[in-house]
C-alpha cells in the first residue's frame, strides 16, 4: 500500500485497515456515516484480540436514507457494541433544513445531523479523511483524499479535537443559549444555528487541526487560502456549490489573472439539487481563467495552493464552510456542519498534495461540451436536424461554452450550415455529426473572412458542384 502522507485513493478500505491494524493502545474513530460490515468485523475482531479501546462517534441509525440501511446501521452499532466498542451517537441537527437531496434522512421531515467529521485517531497515527464508512466503502468505487501523521504532536491534537467534540455533543452547552435552540421539536436536539459572536476570528492560517465551527469559521479559512495563493491554487472537491465563495474567487482571479486555477469536481449530472445553477458557477468560473475537470465517483474534499494544504470532510457548499443567517428578529447565526479541517503549511505534504491533484486531473474529464450539449441539440433540431450524433452534441456544446455567450447568432449559423452539410447526404432526414459542425465552423470562417468561393467548398465537403450549396449557405448567412 501507498506510505505517502498524502492520497487520493479509491482504496480507503485498505488505509482504514492498516490504522487499525497498527493501533496498539487505542482507536477513535469519528465517522458522519457507519455502513461498512467488513469494517465492522475488522473492528469488533481488533477488539477480541487485543482489548484496546475502540470508540465510534456517529450519527444515529436515524440519518440513513432508508429504512434498509436504517436497519443495517442499528445492525451494525449492536454488533459494535456486544463486542465492548463504544458507540456514541452524535443526535444534533444543526438549522431549519428544507427538504433536499441531502436532508433525506427522518422521511417526509427534513433532518440535517450536525455531525459530519470523519476522522482517525489512534496511538499510532492521525488520519483525516474525506471518506464515508458506507456500503461503497470496501469496494474500491469512490475516490477520496486521505491525510495522515505518524509524528507525536499531531496525534496528540487529533487526539484532543476528538474528546472535545465527543463532550461538545454530549450534552447541549450552555453557551449555545436557549435562543439558538428550537425547542418545539423534542425530544429531537435542533440547534438553530450558533452565535456568530463564540465564532474565534483566523486570521492567520496557522498549522493544525480545528474543530468547526467552534474553533473557527470554515468559510474565513478557505477565503484567506485562497487569497494569501500566489501561484497557484488547486480545488478538489465532490460538490462546489457557493454563489458567495464563487463571486470571492472570481473576484482574486481578476486581481491575479495568471494564478494557476485548476478544479477537479464532481460531473455536472452529478448536481441533482440545480444543474442549471451548477452549469452557470462552472461557466463563471471557466470564463475567469479556471480550468475545470470531473470525475465520477469522486468524494474527495482538498484545497492546495502554494503556501497550504487544506483537507477534510467539508464540500464548498453553505452548510460545509458555514453560512450566517437570521434565525429570528434581532438574532443572526452561523449555520455549519461540524467538522474536523487540517491546515498544513509543510513543503513534503504540499508537494504531495500537489502531485496527487495533478495526477487526478490529469485522468479527469473537461466536460465543457456536455454543459451545453441539450442547448446545442435545442439548436439544431430548431435549425431541421431530424437526428444527430452524441458527440455532435458535445462539439457544438464546446464552441457554445467558447463564444456562445457572445454571439448566439453565430452559433445559429454554424447550426444552420451543419444541417445543409448533412442535408447533401440525405435530403429529407439531416443526421447532423460532429465532422458536419467541424466543416460548418471552417466554412463560416471562411465566409466572414470573405475568402469562401467555390473551390473550398468543394474541397471541405468533397463535392463536384458547389453552386446550389453556396447559393443556400448566402441565404443562411
Amino acid at each position: 500500500m501507498d506510505t505517502s502522507s498524502v492520497i487520493v485513493t479509491n482504496k480507503g478500505f485498505e488505509i482504514a485497515e492498516k490504522t487499525i491494524l497498527d493501533a496498539k493502545k487505542h482507536i477513535k474513530v469519528a465517522s458522519f456515516l457507519f455502513y461498512s460490515d467488513r469494517l465492522c468485523d475488522l473492528l469488533v475482531e481488533k477488539r477480541r484480540l487485543s482489548n484496546i479501546k475502540i470508540e465510534v462517534l456517529t450519527t444515529p441509525p436515524e440519518a440513513a436514507e432508508s429504512e434498509e440501511v436504517r436497519e443495517l446501521a442499528t445492525s451494525i452499532q449492536d454488533k459494535l457494541r456486544n463486542a465492548g466498542v463504544e458507540v456514541i451517537p452524535c443526535d444534533w441537527e444543526v438549522g431549519q433544513p428544507e427538504l433536499t437531496i441531502s436532508t433525506r434522512a427522518g422521511g417526509r421531515v427534513p433532518r440535517w445531523f450536525a455531525m459530519h467529521a470523519k476522522c482517525w485517531a489512534t496511538d499510532k497515527c492521525a488520519l483525516v479523511t474525506s471518506a464515508d464508512i458506507t456500503r461503497n466503502f470496501s469496494l474500491e468505487v469512490d475516490w477520496n483524499t486521505h491525510v495522515t501523521y505518524t509524528d507525536s504532536d499531531r496525534i496528540s491534537s487529533l487526539c484532543q479535537k476528538y474528546e472535545r467534540m465527543k463532550e461538545r455533543f454530549l450534552n447541549i452547552p450552555s453557551d449555545i443559549g436557549s435562543k439558538y435552540i428550537d425547542t418545539t421539536v423534542s425530544p429531537r436536539k435542533l440547534i438553530r444555528g450558533y452565535p456568530v459572536d463564540k465564532v474565534p476570528k483566523l486570521p492567520v492560517l496557522e498549522e493544525g487541526f480545528y474543530f468547526l465551527p467552534h474553533e473557527g469559521y470554515g468559510r474565513e479559512i478557505i477565503e484567506k487560502a485562497i487569497q494569501d495563493a500566489e501561484d497557484f491554487i488547486c480545488l478538489m472537491f465532490e460538490t462546489i456549490y457557493d454563489d458567495e465563495l464563487v463571486q470571492f474567487i472570481m473576484k482574486r482571479l481578476i486581481i491575479n489573472p495568471r494564478i494557476d486555477f485548476r478544479v477537479v469536481t464532481s460531473p455536472l449530472t452529478a448536481y441533482v439539487q440545480n444543474p442549471a445553477k451548477t452549469r452557470a458557477t462552472f461557466v463563471q468560473l471557466a470564463s475567469y481563467g479556471a480550468k475545470i475537470r470531473t470525475m465520477r465517483n469522486l468524494r474527495a474534499k482538498m484545497l492546495i495552493t502554494d503556501k497550504v494544504l487544506i483537507s477534510g470532510s467539508f464540500d464548498l457548499v453553505k452548510m460545509g464552510i458555514g453560512t450566517t443567517r437570521s434565525i429570528r428578529k434581532g438574532v443572526k447565526a452561523l449555520v455549519a456542519s461540524t467538522e474536523i479541517v487540517d491546515i498544513n503549511a509543510r513543503k513534503d505534504y504540499l508537494k504531495e498534495a500537489k502531485e496527487q491533484f495533478v495526477q487526478i486531473f490529469n485522468r479527469s474529464i473537461e466536460e465543457y461540451g456536455l454543459w451545453f450539449s441539450k442547448d446545442a441539440e435545442r439548436i439544431l433540431r430548431s435549425t431541421g436536424a431530424r437526428r444527430i450524433a452524441k458527440d455532435a452534441k458535445e462539439f457544438l456544446g464546446y464552441i457554445i461554452f467558447n463564444e456562445g455567450r457572445r454571439s448566439s447568432e453565430r452559433i445559429k449559423r454554424i447550426s444552420l450550415i451543419a444541417v445543409e452539410i448533412a442535408r447533401t447526404r440525405n435530403r429529407s432526414a439531416p443526421y447532423v455529426t460532429t465532422e458536419d459542425i467541424q466543416k460548418s465552423e471552417q466554412l463560416l470562417l471562411l465566409h466572414e473572412r470573405k475568402e469562401l468561393d467555390e473551390k473550398s467548398v468543394c474541397e471541405i465537403l468533397g463535392i463536384l458542384d458547389a453552386r446550389p450549396f453556396l447559393t443556400r449557405l448566402r441565404n443562411i448567412t
